[in-house]
């Protein structure tokens, strides 16, 4: 309709709700009617204490009165719906607090301004100062931060009671669901959804008192008005629930083999989504719009992130070989923004057919409950032909609403199913990640092993140590063999090429382990024969060097190894291959024996993936590109990709030892990876491992630190210039990270770095490492 010229022709009322008010009510109703505005006070069940303030007020202002506390939403719900029975079209309505916080001036200001602006929610919006209170500040703060998270909507002022709009917009006020402080929060959240224009206009800052009068409960209150964007979450986290754990029990009826992987998403998926678009659209949007349509919308946008999920779920547990569950939990964590997005403001966008209602319907009509003081508003001009209904005063007989009311015990029973079913899906799935991660599960005790390939090579190999353990002997004070480089750092920090008899570092006397005297490095060789110390072990058989050199601001452990190939050896913690079997590598290569070890390539943190260790064969699926260290019983290395042969053809070729992290880093002399391989700080400061064979055939165990203020920490590249340098010509790259770490002689020589932010050992699933 055209709107008139002049708002002030327009009938402006000032609805102020009042629980257990003081005289600043009839201050704030008496400046009310001098500014052109017609008060409008309700009585929020104050009790008889009150009714002295409330006989005062009545001169200057229409009371609404009932006899139980209800709170502020339903307060101004019932002033809407007796206002609406009484005006009609064009008026506006103010709502004001009853503290004195609002001046009556600026209550007319924002009035006026809704005449003008008639689908516009005005907000008279304050600046939380520091001389404002404390538990103001936070409340404000938290609540606005929440409220820009959940509809992207900027607003000053959450929590400001003083708010004017006009009457086309109060079916719709009347319809927004909420009793208490809660109510003006829904406002807030459902206006841009309804496409409702919030404008703020500066106000003072008033605090009298520091703000006792007020009753609002900052925790209490905060968390309330904060149900409508914990329901967002809640019904994410059930229809989460549904999903993982249908997801899971599926995978352990089918197996993790990619077909069953994908079937069992799908289905997860199906039967989360009904369930997540019924919650969403009746409990957490209220939509009211068409079944149809929002379930097509919904059923489209689920395709998207189905296949956004099914894809990344496949590159998880493919290239990147990460185990079923965890990359499943990544997966759903990754899609999560796309489908709360996608729900928010395309599926559930469209006006609820509530707003619709006439005004005294629904969750809106509180005519039934309360009281008037008068049985008109005898300072408003009446509409034409408006009838004027008396409400009946409350009693405890009519209240339908009450706690003990059938029909709202048969709701409460109803809604019971919810938490239990959200209780044993939450059981389910702490369950399901305690077994992922936490609960040991021993597939099988390694109580006999025995390297089942090492057969006529490794006899003909013991001799041939011998042979080339004299040689070594003879040659410790020379130089001029590869095996016998070393790198040393030049000014720069940067790496240069040397050559030298001795190690060129030394271990601190403060690294940690202890020497395991019931597991001494040397059994196999007499006392006599074998010399240990801090950087270097030998016996007739084994000589190890210790090189401590820097390189890229790192400190890096290089381990060079002269010893016959059944010296290689790896090692399973807790001498058991299964699930969650972990254990320091300190405490693994003491319980073998391990002159020098280092972690292996953590086989336990995947599902997938060749392992094979001593001759046994313990898994056999592949991961599609994953590249292997294959370490045959006469001594050869071979870098394998898992999808190209099989498992049981690596058995039966004579396979002893197989790692399978990667990637290789050097082959056939060559640096294998690219600097492109790892981009950024980020991914190169970490702790690297790594094992390495020569040209004359002795072995390099090399570590390095890294995520601390001494060592940036390697790349790959970098890792593999270092061993190439070395002299490497296969080499191939271990579990790194926190798991990085050198035991020689019984004490750890690195610093490993557990977490990122402390230096101790990280417990892992096996070791490779030279022994008897």
């Amino acid at each position: 309709m055209t709107q008139p010229a002049n708002p002030r022709s327009i009938p402006c009322i000032a609805l102020i709700p009042a629980y257990r008010p003081d005289e600043k009510l009839l201050a704030a109703a008496r400046g009310c009617l001098s500014e052109g505005l017609i008060p409008v006070v309700v009585d929020d069940g104050s009790g008889p204490a009150f009714d002295p303030i409330f006989t005062a007020v009545s001169a200057v202002a229409h009371v609404i009165r009932y006899e139980e506390n209800r709170g502020k939403g339903f307060a101004l719900k019932t002033g809407l719906a007796q206002i609406a029975r009484i005006y009609a079209s064009p008026y506006a309505v103010v709502t004001m607090d009853a503290d004195g916080q609002h001046l009556p001036q600026d209550a007319a200001d924002l009035a006026r301004a809704a005449c003008r602006e008639r689908r516009v929610l005005f907000l008279g919006s304050r600046t939380m100062t520091s001389d404002a209170p404390l538990r103001s500040r936070i409340g404000n703060g938290f609540m606005r931060f929440l409220y820009r998270v959940i509809s992207r909507t900027r607003v000053q002022d959450t929590q400001t009671g003083l708010r004017a709009f006009s009457d086309a917009l109060v079916p719709w006020m009347l319809a927004v669901p909420g009793e208490r402080y809660e109510y003006e929060m829904h406002v807030l959240l459902r206006a841009p959804r309804e496409e409702i224009e919030i404008r703020e206009k500066p106000i003072p800052t008033i605090y009298l008192e520091e703000n006792r009068s007020s009753h609002y409960d900052t925790v209490r209150d905060s968390l309330r008005i904060g149900r409508e964007i914990l329901r967002f979450s809640a019904s994410s986290f059930a229809g989460f629930l549904t999903d993982f754990a249908l997801y899971s029990l599926l995978t352990l009826i089918l197996g993790t083999a990619a077909g069953a992987l994908l079937f069992a998403n799908i289905a997860a998926r199906l039967v989360s989504g009904t369930l997540n678009f019924a919650l969403n659209r009746r409990l957490v949007f209220r939509s009211e719009t068409g079944l149809a349509k929002s379930a097509v919308q919904y059923a489209g946008l689920a395709g998207l992130v189905l296949a956004a999920n099914s894809a990344l779920l496949l590159l998880l547990t493919g290239p990147l070989a990460l185990a079923a569950l965890p990359a499943k939990l990544l997966a759903e964590l990754i899609c999560f923004s796309l489908s709360y997005l996608g729900q928010r403001n395309v599926v559930f966008r469209r006006k609820e057919t509530a707003a619709q209602e006439t005004p005294g319907q629904g969750t809106a009509a509180p005519g039934a409950v309360f009281a008037a003081a008068g049985s008109d508003i005898r300072s408003a001009p009446a509409a034409e032909g408006a009838a004027e209904e008396p409400a009946p005063r409350y009693s405890h007989s009519d209240n339908t609403e009450r706690g003990d009311s059938p029909m709202k015990q048969k709701k409460a029973r109803r809604g019971m199913w919810t938490p239990a079913y959200l209780a044993l899906l939450f059981g389910f799935t702490v369950y399901v990640l305690l077994d992922t991660f936490v609960i040991i599960r021993v597939y099988t005790p390694v109580t006999a092993q025995t390297q089942t390939a090492v057969s006529a090579e490794a006899s003909a190999g013991s001799d041939s140590a011998s042979a080339g353990s004299s040689a070594l002997t003879e040659s410790s004070g020379r130089n001029g063999t590869a095996s016998q480089r070393t790198l040393t750092a030049d000014s720069s920090g940067r790496t240069r090429r040397g050559r030298s008899s001795s190690s060129s570092g030394s271990a601190s006397a403060e690294k940690q382990g202890t020497q395991d005297s019931a597991a001494s490095p040397s059994e196999g060789a007499s006392a006599a024969q074998a010399v240990a110390t801090d950087t270097s072990y030998t016996d007739d058989n084994i000589r190890i060097e210790l090189t401590t050199l820097r390189a890229y601001d790192t400190t890096i452990y290089a381990a060079l190894v002269r010893a016959d190939s059944t010296y290689l050896k790896t090692a399973l913690a807790q001498n058991a291959y299964g699930k969650n079997v972990t254990a320091k590598t300190s405490v693994t290569a003491a319980q073998n024996g391990a002159i020098l070890a280092v972690n292996g390539d953590y086989y336990g943190a995947q599902e997938k993936g060749y392992v094979i260790r001593g001759g046994v064969l313990y898994r056999s699926t592949p991961v599609s590109g994953r590249e292997d260290l294959v370490i045959y019983a006469d001594g050869s290395w071979e870098i394998i990709t898992e999808t190209q042969v099989s498992a049981q053809t690596l058995l039966e070729r004579g396979a002893v030892n197989l790692l399978s992290f990667g990637p290789a880093l050097i082959e056939d002399g060559q640096i294998a990876v690219t600097a492109s391989d790892e981009v950024g700080k980020a991914m190169a400061s970490n702790p690297r491992t790594a094992i390495a064979r020569l040209a004359d055939g002795s072995y390099l165990f090399v570590v390095s630190d890294g995520r601390t203020s001494e060592s940036e920490g390697l790349s790959l590249y970098e890792l593999a210039q270092v061993l190439r340098d070395l002299g490497a010509v296969t080499a191939y790259n271990l579990d790194g990270g926190g798991s990085s770490t050198m035991v020689l002689n019984g004490t750890v020589v690195n610093n490993p770095t557990t977490g990122g932010s402390s230096i101790k050992e990280r417990s892992v699933s096996d070791i490779v490492y030279i022994g008897y």
